[in-house]
């Protein structure tokens, strides 16, 4: 999961490794990279300002793009480095900034504002190009799974994720996902898709979600705003959550949700409340934050 760094500070990105073994950050002076069990620095290069760093899993395989400080490090070229020879591998150039980079073990995607590149990772070769709206937020996420499922914004409709496979190169489906533009995409390690789950509500006044992410079993989701906060959400328990009571966690014990004549009575009120009073109404809420 890439994150870019919101603040005026040397960072300026930090992407996790899919299964939470490693940490890349790109700075204003290179980019590092980090093992998480035991924490501690594995690898840096001090080349010059980093704007995107994207770890191939835990291999030696970094994917690097220049945050344009020096001319050698453009926000255009995309550059493959490995880590233990500490040379490039190939470089890839573009008409305008990339702004996104997802990958597994055989898909390369590349994210402009309008296009979406979808390259072979073992040749290098461009397979497809996808044209889409403006996407200046870079919103796309590749599955690390082997089915190389891609979901990004599907241009002329608010709220809905177009669902791509990147291994046969073929849409898949289209999903309503949100009322409004989304704002963050998250795929859990299996890649699983197909109907709606849960709508989760993190607060009572408007936030701006900076990114949302799964734990690798895909039983806790969180997401960070620029509140400050991280909101983690349950995701175990979804189907019974209007038939009584379920557990949150096995920590926390069982947690009453709404009977069927409690909510029955909620979606009589609704059809009656203006839309914006609703909406706070709906979703489920956090178990934790901090």
């Amino acid at each position: 999961m890439r994150r870019m760094c919101r603040t005026n500070d040397a960072c300026a990105c930090s992407s996790r490794h899919p299964r939470r073994r490693c940490i890349s950050v790109g700075t204003r002076q290179g980019f590092f990279v980090y093992s998480c069990e035991p924490f501690a620095r594995s690898f840096q290069d001090a080349a010059g300002g980093i704007g995107l760093a994207e770890m191939l899993f835990s291999s030696s395989l970094i994917v690097l793009v220049g945050a344009g400080e020096q001319p050698a490090f453009s926000p255009r070229r995309l550059r493959v480095w490995n880590t233990k020879t500490s040379a490039a591998i190939c470089d890839l150039n573009f008409v305008t900034a990339v702004l996104g980079v997802q990958l597994n073990r055989q898909r390369l995607v590349v994210v402009l504002e309008k296009k979406i590149y979808i390259f072979d990772i073992n040749s290098m070769q461009v397979l497809n190009t996808l044209d889409t709206s403006s996407n200046p937020k870079a919103l796309c996420v590749l599955s690390p799974a082997d089915n190389g499922y891609l979901a990004f914004p599907a241009g002329g409709v608010a709220g809905e994720i177009v669902l791509y496979d990147a291994i046969n190169l073929s849409v898949l489906n289209a999903v309503q996902a949100h009322r409004g533009m989304p704002v963050a995409l998250a795929m859990n390690a299996t890649g699983t898709f197909g109907k709606k789950r849960a709508t989760f509500r993190r607060g009572s006044y408007p936030a701006t979600i900076y990114s949302v992410a799964f734990n690798p079993t895909s039983t806790l989701l969180c997401c960070s705003s620029d509140t400050g906060t991280v909101h983690i959400f349950s995701l175990t328990g979804l189907e019974s959550a209007v038939t009584g009571s379920y557990s949150l966690s096995p920590m926390l014990g069982p947690v009453t949700r709404l009977e069927p004549k409690a909510a029955t009575t909620k979606a009589m009120l609704s059809s009656y409340l203006p839309s914006s009073v609703t909406r706070i109404a709906e979703g489920a809420r956090d178990f934790a934050y901090v």
